[in-house]
């Protein structure tokens, strides 16, 4: 049976605890995206040098193309990378990436930098076909006071804690890690991890990451791929609304 989860509360959508933040598409190949005037044009369709992603350079992408029998055959594809602190947007022949790392500033600002990617990719490579859509957000739960694994019963939901809450035991566990796959339906996964890290200086951390991903074959259309996108981002805040207390609601929320 696919994911039945309620939404998530305004209090989950405005957590600050999301440390990456990553949207990727996969499109039929266009090879015209390595040429330098086609970066340069990607590149000043998202403001250029003044604008929020002012550095750009060259780069390689190794990729295996899988033929008759199972065989791999690698080879490189030459892309462009659009630079600013903590942001990264990667464009290739095949393949358009949005990436924020500690530099997430809420849903609001990460759609409408989407929004202007997929714009640039409309206008300039103008895939026919998209071939796989993915949204990816990582929560880092940190200095919480947390001092062992088993501390963690305060703010990540019970079931989630598995063999931590079990009496004589949980108390020796150091650390744990757990990956989970999700059928949500209608042809979306979600790949579901979860870890609570061994204390460091006193300290334990926790980490959520929802990665979200349909796969398939469809016309490219941009206003389609930022609704699946909102989606799967409604869907990450219910995993991780159902993976957590009220109480860790209260600690992180904006």
């Amino acid at each position: 049976m696919p994911l039945d989860l309620p939404p998530a509360n305004d209090a989950v959508a405005r957590r600050s605890s999301i440390v990456v933040a990553i949207t990727q598409l996969r499109f039929s190949e266009n090879p015209a995206v390595s040429e330098p005037a086609t970066g340069v044009r990607f590149h000043e369709l998202l403001g250029g040098p003044e604008g929020r992603y002012p550095q750009i350079n060259q780069a390689r992408r190794a990729l295996i193309n899988i033929g008759p029998g199972g065989q791999g055959a690698e080879h490189e594809s030459s892309g462009w990378r659009m630079t600013a602190e903590g942001w990264l947007v990667g464009i290739f022949p095949g393949i358009a990436t949005l990436q924020a790392t500690e530099a997430y500033e809420g849903w609001d600002d990460f759609a409408a930098r989407f929004a202007q990617v997929l714009d640039a990719i409309s206008q300039v490579v103008q895939p026919a076909i998209i071939e796989r859509v993915g949204l990816r957000l990582t929560d880092r739960l940190t200095d919480l006071g947390v001092e062992c694994v088993s501390g963690w019963e305060a703010y990540v939901a019970p079931p989630f804690l598995g063999p931590v809450l079990v009496p004589g035991l949980g108390q020796a566990v150091t650390s744990t890690e757990q990956r989970v796959v999700i059928d949500v339906g209608e042809g979306v996964t979600c790949n579901f991890q979860q870890a609570a890290m061994e204390p460091t200086d006193g300290s334990s951390d926790y980490l959520i990451d929802c990665d979200f991903f349909w796969e398939g074959g469809r016309p490219f259309d941009a206003a389609v791929v930022q609704r699946q996108v909102a989606t799967f981002r409604e869907q990450a805040d219910s995993v991780f609304g159902a993976a957590t207390t009220a109480t860790l609601i209260e600690r992180i929320a904006q």
